[in-house]
């Protein structure tokens, strides 16, 4: 399992309320929903799920490099995955690191806010432990978005699906 470490936080950001992902659940109690790149904070509410109290289960984050990914600028940039913009496209971004939303991490990666609090990056396709992201072992939500400002989303295209497996 992969270890993250919190990002600073970012007071000179505002970070609007979440809206809710729309989340689907299939045979294998997976709870998958698609973060879309137009949107700001999109939500997981890990604390209640279809009536069930959650609190005792062990929620485990699951990002799959398969899948078409998302871009920042849908008509100058191709779509990305995880990982955010690397080698060329990540240069001509460059000028632009006033649009990011957090600069330790490319344009495109996957960004995670835990209970409201703790922000990280994702850049690689894994398996995340989100109790090790949360300050007491657990967490009643969880926000994701690209990496990019909230101002500068309304260009961009397509969505990550990212899971939680929640185990007893």
């Amino acid at each position: 399992m992969a270890a993250l470490a919190p990002l600073p936080a970012t007071a000179e950001r505002y970070e609007p309320e979440a809206v809710p992902l729309e989340i689907t659940v299939n045979e294998v109690k997976r709870v998958c929903g698609r973060v879309d790149a137009r949107k700001s904070w999109q939500r997981f509410n890990l604390w209640q799920r279809d009536g069930v109290n959650q609190s005792d289960y062990h929620n485990q984050l699951m990002v799959s490099s398969d899948q078409p990914g998302w871009s920042v600028d849908a008509d100058d940039f191709s779509q990305v995955g995880v990982q955010g913009y690397q080698g060329r496209e990540a240069q001509k971004l460059f000028p632009h690191q006033d649009r990011k939303l957090h600069r330790a991490y490319p344009f495109g990666a996957l960004m995670v806010r835990v209970d409201g609090r703790h922000v990280y990056g994702i850049q690689n396709p894994a398996s995340y432990d989100i109790s090790d992201m949360s300050e007491d072992g657990f967490a009643s939500f969880v926000d994701f978005q690209i990496n990019e400002s909230h101002e500068a989303l309304a260009d961009n295209a397509g969505a990550l699906l990212v899971c939680m497996n929640t185990t007893h």
